[in-house]
Order: C-alpha cells, then structure tokens, then sequence
C-alpha cells in the first residue's frame, strides 16, 4: 500500500496500492476479504495513464501563500 485516504461518500477509504500484477493484486485484495479485519466490499480502477503529473509541493501555496511552485 502506497497510500491510505478516509474519504466521504459511498467508502470509508480510499488506498493507493501498487502491484507488479493483477493476479497479485487480486490474491491480496481475496487475502483480505478473507481475513477478519472488517472489510465487507470493495472496487478497484486500474490507472491507464496520468495525463497530468504530480506537480510538487502545493501545500506551500496554501499554507504559507507561496506564489512559485520552487
């Protein structure tokens, strides 16, 4: 897991997951629904592609009204 986010709407979480294949990721997301940990349902999306890179550091932006991205 890359990345765990509490989101509103119809999931309590959101995570960011890498795996090498999808027959891995599929054997991890069957370990935990299988594991009593309280996961009753999932979904999944694949990202194709990432049309717009991660740009940096735009916390600085917002909390300190940093005017560069540098």
């Amino acid at each position: 897991m890359v990345d765990c986010y509490n989101v509103s709407g119809g999931y309590d979480y959101l995570l960011k997951i890498i795996a090498p294949t999808i027959s891995m990721f599929q054997d991890l997301m069957e370990r935990l629904l299988e594991d009593d940990i309280g996961i009753e349902k999932f979904a999944s999306r694949i990202v194709l592609r990432q049309p717009c890179p991660q740009r940096g550091e735009p916390l600085n932006v917002i909390a300190y009204g940093v005017t560069s991205w540098k």
